[in-house]
Parts: structure tokens; C-alpha cells; sequence
């Protein structure tokens, strides 16, 4: 009594191309299903998201800067800090007015007081 020989399966090229696709449709199904549930942030055929369109920030009088430094120095005690706390707001708020966020840096450090 001979045993059989067994041999491995040799898959046709469509059926390999069967399973790529199923596995392709698979993964693409749990990408979408993990992006609509906020767990990926951007969809399966995209370019990683959504380009931000570029605000631009009116100019900058230098004097007008240091002006608005001064005031909210008068809160931090220092300089620099009231610099980089307004350069920080500024980045945040690109469409607002240096006024606008000198006012907001100010209203910020009152309110983290309390």
C-alpha cells in the first residue's frame, strides 16, 4: 500500500487575484469603518487630510508690538514671556488683529489666575 503524496496547491493567477481583492475590500471596509468612528484622520483615498487655505494677518508696526508686549508684561512681570504668550496666540488666532490678541493673551492669564 502506497501512501499519497501530498503536493502543494498551486493557486491559478485569478485566484490569487481574488483573494488580493477581497483582502483590499476588507481592509478598505475597516479603514472607512475606523474613520467614520473618529479613530483615523483622514479617509482611505485621501492625501492625509484636509489642506488648511492660508489666512493672512494684517502687518505689523514693530512700536505696535511693543506696545502690546508692555501691556501684557505688566501681568507676566517678564518680557520674554509676554513675548512668546503673544507669539503664541498670534499663531493660534492668524486671522485676528495684534490688539485682538494682546486683549485675548491678557483675558488668558486673568482667567488661568483664578
Amino acid at each position: 500500500m502506497e501512501k499519497e503524496r501530498i503536493t502543494p496547491m498551486a493557486y491559478s493567477p485569478l485566484t490569487l487575484l481574488a483573494y488580493a481583492i477581497t483582502a483590499f475590500l476588507a481592509y478598505w471596509a475597516w479603514h472607512d469603518q475606523q474613520y467614520r468612528l473618529g479613530l483615523k484622520k483622514h479617509p482611505f483615498f485621501s492625501r492625509g487630510g484636509q489642506r488648511r487655505r492660508r489666512v493672512s494677518r494684517p502687518p505689523v508696526n514693530h512700536g505696535e508690538f511693543d506696545q502690546c508686549v508692555a501691556e501684557i508684561s505688566r501681568y507676566t512681570h517678564n518680557r520674554d514671556v509676554a513675548q512668546r504668550l503673544l507669539h503664541s496666540t498670534r499663531q493660534a488666532n492668524r486671522g485676528r488683529s495684534l490688539d485682538w490678541c494682546a486683549e485675548k493673551t491678557i483675558e488668558d492669564i486673568i482667567r488661568d489666575r483664578r
